[in-house]
This record gives C-alpha cells, sequence and structure tokens, in this order.
C-alpha cells in the first residue's frame, strides 16, 4: 500500500471510529465541505500539507495518517504468532 493509499485508509478508520463513519460530521470538524472530503477518499491528490493540515484540525496524533494501524485493530488470532518450542528437540541418534 502507498502513503496515498494508506493516508485514505487511516482517514476512513478515523472517520468510522470517532465520527460513527459520517463524513459530514468529520468535514465540519475540520473545517472543508463534504465534496472535498469525498474526494480525498477516492481520488484526489492527498499530500504532506494536506495530511498533516488534517491531523492538526482533528486532533489526530503527528503523522497518523501516514502509519500502518491494521495490526493495533486486528483480532488476536489474525496476528502472527511465532512457535515457542516447549524443550529442545532431541538429538537424533
Amino acid at each position: 500500500m502507498n502513503t496515498t493509499d494508506l493516508r485514505r485508509h487511516n482517514l476512513r478508520q478515523w472517520i468510522t471510529q470517532h465520527h460513527n463513519g459520517q463524513q459530514t460530521k468529520f468535514a465540519q470538524t475540520i473545517a472543508i465541505n463534504q465534496g472535498e472530503l469525498s474526494a480525498l477518499l477516492k481520488n484526489k491528490s492527498f499530500g504532506e500539507k494536506k495530511a498533516r493540515k488534517i491531523e492538526q484540525a482533528a486532533n489526530m496524533p503527528d503523522m497518523w495518517l501516514d502509519q500502518d494501524h491494521q495490526d493495533r485493530h486486528a483480532p488476536p488470532s489474525a496476528k502472527k504468532e511465532i512457535p515457542c518450542p516447549t524443550s529442545p528437540p532431541s538429538p537424533k541418534s
């Protein structure tokens, strides 16, 4: 996933978690119009300046839109587990 796609994914996730999925409510919170928000979520250029401006207006942590948050919200069964042997392998005879 490239940076722009990650920003779009994270922005959708934020809107879902913090604004009950209501794009209009989120757009009002960050003082942009609904059309601009919709375009950002679809295909409009989503550069560094716009990402930082949205993070600041929405009180997101710095660089939040650029970080992969998928593993934090995955159920325990979806996370990779590394097996840990309980005893050393027995020597071959």
